[in-house]
């Protein structure tokens, strides 16, 4: 379990937490550490790219607005410093654009 004292999404693992039901500190896990982390896991998943820490903080941010997470919620979350900063990781869905043109076409 992660420590609830800490708002990090990525906690640096404890040392040792052999009897403790919190295996993680509070601090973040370093930048350098999670790229590293994430292309060890692309690659020994055999995925057709290496997966960056933007493109999971992309993919975070669109699963949170898709599901309709509040957007002061996913800023504090994927550590974006306004609003307005995170909304361009949002790319619209095919359902997103049909409703869209089906409201035009009501104009």
């Amino acid at each position: 379990l992660m420590t609830s004292s800490s708002p990090r999404l990525f906690q640096k693992p404890r040392k040792h937490f052999a009897n403790e039901a919190v295996w993680y500190t509070g601090q973040a896990v370093g930048e350098n550490k999670l790229h590293e982390a994430m292309k060890d896991i692309s690659q020994k998943a055999r995925l057709s790219w290496v997966y960056t820490n933007h493109s999971v903080r992309a993919t975070f941010i669109t699963t949170m607005t898709r599901n309709n997470v509040p957007d002061h919620v996913i800023a504090r979350t994927s550590k974006h410093r306004s609003l307005q900063s995170h909304q361009s990781y949002h790319q619209p869905t095919d359902a997103d654009k049909i409703k869209t043109a089906s409201l035009v076409d009501r104009v």
